[in-house]
């Protein structure tokens, strides 16, 4: 990833012409961020394959990208510089189009496995009305971003920044290959927020704003993936080294090969 992207904005006169309705503008404003963005639903749509919840044949990362860019097209004109960065809104607006996808695939399945005997449930209307807001709202559109950063930690939660807002002691490239391995207990969310920050670099005040959470528990589900993950490699490491033929990066089995001698 470069660097660069992280605090990539397109240019004033650009975007302007964007909401105003250049597709051309609009296009030309996104495109630096790409690969980033495809980078992302790659790693989302594999995670969501790995853990059962999207058969191959429901969403392409390609398509995921496409619907995040889809969205972030209708609400251009809502874009906020001055509460998250241009990249980590649209990852935002993808993530939240997984969600959807996610939702409707739920509810699909489950509308198949209803007995044509059962009564229809009575929160149809409820749920189209909620589906609607939710697709409405922006990633930053949580309670407000001052509520998010005041009022103090539970002692067990640490909440310190860097200059750039991140938390310290970031999983590596190493430990975070463990993310989507399902033996692992650890809930999509919190593995959804190891993502966002430890791999893709969006701050904890970002992260938290996409995924409507409050800072405290961002900050929670962060910590505890982290120390789930470490625990992980450290026990797959430990077999590894009494030699019963795991791989300490992967945490597969390795095939043994018989000594030429």
């Amino acid at each position: 990833m470069n660097p660069s992207n992280r605090m990539y904005r397109p240019d004033d006169a650009l975007w302007e012409r964007a909401i105003g309705g250049d597709r051309d503008a609009f296009e030309a404003a996104v495109a630096p961020l790409h690969d980033d963005l495809l980078r992302f639903a790659r790693r989302q749509v594999g995670l969501q394959r790995r853990l059962g919840q999207l058969s191959p044949d429901e969403l392409t990362p390609e398509e995921l990208m496409g619907d995040g860019l889809v969205a972030a097209y209708e609400r251009r004109d809502r874009f906020d510089p001055e509460r998250m960065r241009f990249r980590a809104w649209l990852l935002g607006l993808q993530h939240r189009a997984l969600v959807r996808t996610l939702r409707l695939e739920a509810r699909h399945a489950a509308r198949n496995a209803i007995s044509l005997n059962e009564e229809v449930p009575h929160n149809e209307s409820q749920d189209a009305v909620e589906e609607a807001l939710y697709e409405f709202r922006q990633p930053f559109d949580v309670t407000t971003y001052e509520e998010l950063i005041a009022g103090s930690a539970p002692a067990d939660v640490e909440i310190t920044f860097d200059a750039q807002g991140h938390a310290p002691s970031r999983l590596t490239e190493q430990e975070r290959a463990f993310i989507e391995r399902e033996d692992v207990d650890l809930s999509t969310d919190a593995r959804q927020v190891v993502l966002f920050h430890d791999e893709f670099e969006l701050s904890l005040p970002e992260v938290a704003q996409i995924l409507d959470y409050s800072l405290k528990d961002t900050a929670e589900a962060l910590n505890l993936a982290r120390a789930s993950l470490r625990s992980y490699v450290g026990s797959v490491e430990d077999l590894s080294e009494e030699g019963d033929g795991i791989d300490s990066y992967t945490g597969e089995p390795v095939e043994r090969r018989s000594d030429p001698g």
